[in-house]
This record gives C-alpha cells, structure tokens and sequence, in this order.
C-alpha cells in the first residue's frame, strides 16, 4: 500500500532530524579507544606508500583502512578528520534505524524508540561499519521487497559488496541472511527468484572481483585466506555468555533521590572562631558545610528565600560570597533546564525496584533483551506465517531483519557483550520495533491494553539497559547537547581544537606506562624510523607518528603466526631503520610463545636497555635497543638511548 505523502514527508523529516542530533551527540562526546588505532595507523602507513595484503598484514578490513587514509590526508595527523567520518556513519545508522522501523511498522512512536535505543547503546567509533551497513542493508532490501527490479537489486548487491570491503566478514553475514529475502519475496515465482537471486550474486562478484584479483596477484588467496581462518573460525566457537544478576532483595521497592544541591560559597572573616561560624550557619539555616579554602566553606540553605539572603550577605562577618546575586539578594548558582526540572519534580528522580535496576545488572539485561528480540521476532514471524495475515514484503523483510540478528548476535558479540553488544544494536532496534507493533496488533492472545503495556514495559527496560550499560548519561553531559545552542557551539568549539592538535600534544610530559614510552619514542627517533611493539597497543604508533615495522601492527596468537608470515616479519625488519622495540612483561611470553622466529631475531639483534631515571614510569615495560646503532643524546626524562 502506498503511504500518503505527509507520513512520507515525517518520515523524511524525523530521518534528518535522528541523524543531525545523533551527529551531534556523538561527535561533541566522541572519545577513541586503542582497538580504533588499529586501522587508523594502517590508513596512515598507506600514506607512506604501503598497501594492504602488499605491504603490511591485513585483516580483512580493506576499506576501513582506506577510509583513515583519506581522512588523515584531508585532516592531516590528527583526530579531526575521523571523528567526522565515524560520528556521520553512526549517525546515518541511527538514521535509518529510524526510516525503517517508520516504514515497516507505520508507527512514528516505535520508529522513534527504536532510534533512542540505537544511540544510547552508543556504539564504539571504529565499529561504524557494524553500525551502517547492517541496517542500509534492510533499507535497501525493504525497497526491494516492495518492487524488485533491476534497480533496487543493483542497489542491494553494491551494499553488501561495500560491508565486504570494510570487513569481509559483514558482507557475508548479510550476504546469507538475504537469502531469505529472495525466498519470500520470489515464493510464488520461483524460477524469477533463481534468476534474480543470481544476478545479485553475479552484482557483488562483480564489484568485490578487483580486490581478489588484487590478493592473488600481490599475496595469493590461499595464503591470504589462511591468515583470516582464526576469525572465521571464532564465531562458530562462540557459546552463550551467563551474566548472572547481582540483586540487592533488601532494597525497597521505590525510591526518590533528593533534589540537586544548590551550593555557593561564603568567605567568613579569618578572625572567626569554630563556634560563631556554626552559630551564624544555622541562623542562615546553613547545611552540609564543606571546606573550599582559608576561610571558606561551600553551603546548601535551607531558606532561599530573599530575606535570609540578604540578611547573610550584610552579615559583618560575611566578607564575600560566590553563587549568590548580592545585588537582588538571591541565589545566582548556574542551573540547566532540566535540572530545574528535576529538582521541582520528584517523579524524575524516582527509581522502580533500584535493588534490580542497578548499574551492575545493565550489561546482564542488556545481554538477555539483545537475545530475546529476535527470538521473539522469530516466534512472531512463525505465527503470523501460520496466520496468512502479512504481506510478502514486509514478512521478506522481517524475516531477512531476525535471521540477521541472530547472525550478527553470534558472530559479532561472541564471547564480549561488555564491548561489542552496541555495535548491533541498529538491527535489534529494528527487528525489535516489528516485533513490537506485530504485538500491539494482536499477533499475541491478550487484550490490546496488555499487550501495549508488555511492550512498552520491554522497551523500556532495553532503552535503561542500553543506556546504563554504556554511561551515556555522562556522555550527555559531556557532549553539552542538553544546554542549548551556546553551550553546543562552546563544545564544538573545544572538541575541533582537541581533535585538531597533533596528538602526542594532548599528553602530558610526565604521563607513565605505554603514554611515556610513546613520548620517549616520538622524542627520540627520527620521522623515517619505525618501532616494534610486541602486544596490541597500535595507540602508541599514531600517537609517536611513526610507523609500525615488520609488516605488524600487533602481536596475538593465532594472526598471522605460520612460520611463513614470520619469515615475512623477519625479512621486512631486516631491510627497515628499526632502532627501538617495546615489550611488555604481562605479553612477552605470549609473544615468544607464538612468534618465535620473531622473537629469536629480537634477542639476536637487540639489548634491552633499562631507563636509568624514573625508572617506576615505565616498570612492566621492557625497551629494546638495536646492536651496533649508536644513539647521539640520551632521553634525560627515563635514561634512555636517543636515536636523532
């Protein structure tokens, strides 16, 4: 059926006004891990004139790798320029989350929830694929379910070719999972949907063609294959995770937080003695004293009223005061909209059964919700099949929604919900949404009202999972979103000139552990020298600026540890300027363990050098010096050699 043009029109407006907010929200809050520098430094070293698979070992992420070169070419070394592009794919993620779940349901009221749930579960930057491609995916497969023609296929088959490229493995999950789309969608034609099923194919070869040519002719499939096995074979391992829930039964069953604190500050005559101070506190009925410096205490009154103010601030043993309007005699503490909100209504700041909702048991539920949609979607998909009461499109759809779910559920969380149950939450959202309005509609045998309730009960829960479990309260804070369009600009402004500065600068000159070593490194090594660091930590790379040797941006057991790629580590560190290698104490047996040829040449052609000063800065770190180079200085902050 084809919707009226106002409900074409919302969905349009609400689609643009989920991404620009969400933009929003993610990039003024945006903040990188170490997992994001991983093909961030890859994407630099291409900038030096090394490719993928040819130059260095890849991981089946060409694009991504791609995508960082451009945006530290355009940026220049720093943060800006991939914050933009990562924070706009989430973004457009949520964007569509929002599309589809309008369209498939028709409801603006779960299209939006599903969209709220997609950004409070606050996806990991460097995951944006994850985030995008899945739902594009199904948007492009709604629009093909409704009218499958050559160009909505075309469509369809470029999506799934661009997941291929950012990492192989997305473009075969949903490569599988649109099987079923053709399924249904051709059931009664089932020659046309051969057909058409096989030009979707013949699509994506076409397109993915290049880069396995590429592979075969710098490296050679089978080798290149082989080096991918361990993550392929990891989600066929992986096994349902038991996150037990940490209840508190003593806990009461409502509770009601007390209003936010107004506090300012009263500076009393230094002659004042203990004992008048607290005689004068309570005569301005002053609370919760709190030293803030010689003769200076933070306070909470109990009376704000415009008497008691001004009777305080004439007080003669009231020498000056902070956060308070002397001029009108009233309080002058900086407070948000909504937290004037909450202070004024108790219902904000209630919480239903805090012994269950706790922080603790947000990742648990989160787990348990992410797993029971589309299980639930699937049940509902069944009796609706059963019933005959869905049309082709949207069951090819829903169906193609809950089989990827699960997919991506399994081969993408595994054995880590604690940092990787976000990054799938755009498809949940929307599989989740049809379940929802499949639900409300009477798929389920109870009344209408019941069935709102459960549904509404559900999402909630998911959204306060979602939220607690990735801190996004705090993020909100960060981001300023919530202050207005001054405090937007103000934050704009300060993460642009963070994200802008050349990395090593946002350190301090005193930092310990990896940050200090990574200093000594970018200090005292010249910008064409590489190092070696023998565990994951690829941060240490971008932020030093220099690249990583031995074709290795990390060392873990089971990536590229045949003795084949060893031979190609050892030879490419035999023929590059490697004056420095790192090791840490917690990895190093490990590293021997799996990499011995590495290893061995190491010890062959490298001393460890101990830091004769501020040695505890850098205890459970080892650095390596080459044999035979001669430093010209010496790096006075850790006693160490320097190579420029």
């Amino acid at each position: 059926m084809i919707r009226p043009v106002p409900a074409r029109f919302a969905v349009g407006v609400g689609t643009a006004v989920a991404f620009a907010l969400v933009f929003l929200f993610r990039f003024l809050s945006a903040e990188f891990t170490n997992d994001h520098f991983m093909h961030l430094v890859e994407g630099r070293q291409v900038l030096a004139g090394e490719w993928p698979v040819r130059d260095f070992f890849d991981f089946g992420l060409p694009f991504q790798v791609l995508t960082s070169t451009v945006t530290l070419l355009a940026s220049g070394h720093n943060l800006y320029g991939e914050a933009l592009v990562t924070v706009a794919f989430i973004a457009a993620g949520v964007a569509c989350t929002f599309a589809l779940s309008a369209l498939l349901t028709g409801s603006m009221l779960l299209a939006t929830g599903a969209a709220v749930i997609a950004t409070v579960a606050s996806p990991r930057l460097y995951s944006y694929p994850k985030a995008f491609f899945y739902v594009a995916a199904l948007c492009a497969a709604w629009c093909y379910a409704r009218r499958p023609d050559t160009r909505r296929l075309v469509a369809l088959g470029w999506i799934v070719s661009m997941a291929f490229y950012f990492r192989h493995d997305h473009g075969i999950y949903i490569g599988l999972s649109s099987i079923v789309l053709f399924l249904i969608t051709h059931w009664t034609e089932p020659r046309v949907g051969a057909i058409a099923f096989a030009r979707y194919a013949g699509i994506i070869l076409l397109i993915v063609a290049p880069f396995l040519l590429y592979v075969q002719v710098v490296r050679g499939l089978a080798w290149y294959i082989a080096d991918l096995a361990p993550a392929a074979q990891a989600p066929a391992t992986a096994s349902l995770v038991w996150l037990p829930l940490d209840i508190d039964r003593s806990a009461p069953w409502l509770t009601v937080d007390p209003p936010t604190e107004r506090r300012f500050n009263v500076r009393w005559r230094e002659t004042l003695d203990d004992a008048s101070r607290a005689r004068l506190e309570a005569q301005f009925h002053l609370v919760r004293p709190q030293p803030d410096g010689p003769a200076t205490w933070s306070y909470v009154t109990e009376d704000e009223g415009g008497s008691n103010i001004r009777a305080l601030i004439n007080d003669p043993d009231v020498i000056d005061t902070n956060g308070i309007d002397r001029r009108i005699g009233e309080l002058a503490v900086r407070e948000l909209w909504y937290e004037w909100l909450q202070r004024r209504v108790p219902l904000l700041r209630m919480h239903l059964l805090p012994g269950l909702f706790r922080d603790a048991n947000a990742l648990p539920v989160f787990y348990v919700v992410t797993w029971a949609i589309p299980l639930l979607g699937l049940l509902v998909l069944a009796i609706t099949f059963w019933r005959r009461d869905i049309a082709r499109a949207e069951a090819a759809v829903a169906a193609m929604a809950v089989l990827l779910s699960l997919i991506a559920i399994q081969t993408l969380v595994r054995g880590s919900p604690d940092s990787r149950l976000p990054d799938v939450t755009t498809v949940i959202a929307v599989t989740g949404a049809w379940t929802a309005i499949r639900v409300c509609r009477g798929t389920v045998g109870l009344s209408r009202y019941a069935r709102t309730a459960i549904v509404v009960l559900f999402w909630s829960v998911t959204a306060w999972s979602a939220a607690t479990n990735a801190h996004t309260g705090d993020a909100l804070n960060a981001s300023r979103l919530l202050t207005g369009p001054v405090g937007i600009i103000d934050r704009y402004q300060q993460m642009r000139a963070r994200l802008q500065r050349p990395p090593i600068d946002t350190w301090t000159d005193d930092e310990s552990g990896y940050r200090g070593l990574t200093r000594y490194i970018f200090a005292c090594t010249a910008p064409d020298d590489r190092f070696l660091v023998t565990w994951f930590e690829p941060i240490m790379y971008f932020y030093a600026e220099r690249n990583f040797a031995g074709a290795h941006v990390f060392f873990d057991g089971g990536w590229q540890d045949s003795i084949r790629d060893q031979q190609v580590t050892v030879d490419r560190l035999t023929h590059q300027r490697v004056p420095l290698v790192v090791v840490r104490d917690e990895f190093e047996l490990m590293f021997r363990k799996y990499f011995p040829l590495v290893a061995t040449y190491m010890d062959e052609n490298y001393v460890k050098t101990d830091p004769t000063e501020n040695a505890s800065q850098v205890a459970g770190y080892q650095v390596w010096s080459k044999k035979g180079l001669q430093p010209v200085r010496v790096y006075e902050q850790l006693g160490l050699p320097c190579y420029k």
